[in-house]
């Protein structure tokens, strides 16, 4: 898991995350955080974007607690 160049300068942050709701990548640099779309139901989300080289990322998780970081 994590980011896999799918095409050259397109990404893909894979993340297994049983506890969530909902997750999104949250780039460096302040960009918007990019929704993960949840592909199966034991919780693997994926978010796919462009990008020049290897990101660099945090994934906002949404539990029924509230919102982390990872």
């Amino acid at each position: 898991l994590g980011p896999h160049e799918v095409a050259p300068g397109l990404w893909e942050v894979r993340a297994m995350l049983p506890e969530a709701q909902a997750a999104a990548v949250v780039l460096e640099g302040g960009s918007e955080p990019l929704p993960m779309t949840r592909r199966h139901e034991a919780g693997f989300f994926v978010a796919r974007f462009p990008s020049p080289a290897r990101p660099q990322y945090r994934i906002r998780v949404e539990t029924p607690h509230g919102a982390l970081l990872r």
